[in-house]
């Protein structure tokens, strides 16, 4: 996943600008009333491959046209996407397959029209999917295996290559496979592993609609891949089981940590004192330190850290 940011997403909402990218289908993003050019503006700290963008309009408050345009730098755009003419359905989702994938830092999203009964913008979310995905699985200990088969589903993946690693760190190539529905059995020279990882495209043919009378239109494909297990040959561990992967696509933003408060706000040199830490954006994984010394970490949540003083020499606060 990226960590993406917004630039420019100017309006109202039921929240905030962030609503566009949270990946949720409950909070929505709102422009300002009664204006036909607006942007919305996506930034990463580096550059991300993107190789297909959804919009998902809230209602019918829809762009009649709009581009989609792409930077490297913000000052020079290329545009890769252009709607135009497009009616005002209900939740209408808009979805952009890249005949390859496009290499950028920033992107915007230019609406120049809005549909004729309606007086603003709104969109549930907006989506912008990676080529690759992947799927690592860590064994009890180090196995020695010659082979790794997978039980597609038809979501299976276009292609994918298969790594090998003894610390999770160093990744060793073993195989690479094309993807198809049912077992894929691939072989390879016996290799000693402690992490295996899949790296996978998904499949971008169209999907189908079909109805009662035989008669089926295509669709734009989800891009995500579904295998029922992953089975290793030699390996000390029963077969893999693994889910359908299709959130893992989506370059979506992660937050920067945000402190409101530390409380108390003062403590002994010793060490042994409880801090409580409010705010947000925070994980299971944060890491403490105060005045430049270790707090251990008790407890976290995504708005609060509890912690334990060590011993510093000097008082916080």
């Amino acid at each position: 996943d990226g960590s993406g940011d917004i630039v420019v997403a100017p309006g109202t909402g039921s929240g905030n600008k962030w609503d566009l990218i949270d990946g949720s289908m409950d909070t929505f993003w709102e422009s300002f009333s009664h204006i036909n050019n607006q942007k919305i503006e996506l930034s990463f700290p580096s550059a991300v491959d993107v190789t297909r963008v959804d919009l998902f309009w809230k209602d019918h408050n829809s762009a009649a046209d709009f581009t989609l345009a792409i930077s490297s730098d913000r000052m020079a755009w290329e545009t890769i996407w252009t709607g135009a003419g497009l009616d005002d359905a209900a939740n209408r989702t808009d979805s952009k397959l890249l005949a390859s994938p496009v290499t950028a830092k920033y992107f915007r999203f230019q609406f120049t029209k809005r549909q004729t009964f309606s007086t603003l913008y709104s969109l549930w979310s907006v989506q912008l999917w990676a080529p690759t995905a992947t799927w690592t699985a860590t064994l009890p200990s180090l196995s020695t295996i010659s082979s790794v088969a997978v039980d597609w589903s038809r979501d299976h993946a276009t292609s994918y290559t298969i790594d090998g690693s003894v610390d999770g760190k160093v990744w060793v190539p073993l195989a690479s496979q094309k993807g198809r529905e049912g077992i894929v059995d691939t072989k390879f020279s016996p290799t000693t592993v402690r992490s295996v990882r899949l790296t996978m495209s998904p499949r971008t043919d169209p999907d189908y609609i079909y109805d009662g009378n035989g008669n089926a239109w295509p669709t734009p494909r989800t891009p995500r891949v579904s295998m029922f297990t992953v089975s290793l040959l030699g390996c000390v561990a029963p077969p893999l089981p693994s889910a359908r992967l299709s959130s893992a696509f989506v370059l979506r933003r992660v937050d920067t940590p945000v402190v409101t408060d530390v409380t108390p706000a003062r403590g002994s040199t010793e060490g042994g004192t409880t801090v409580t830490i409010t705010g947000r954006s925070f994980s299971s994984a944060s890491t403490v330190s105060l005045g430049g010394f270790p707090c251990v970490v008790g407890s976290a949540s995504a708005t609060e850290i509890v912690c334990t003083t060590s011993r510093s020499g000097v008082k916080f606060g």
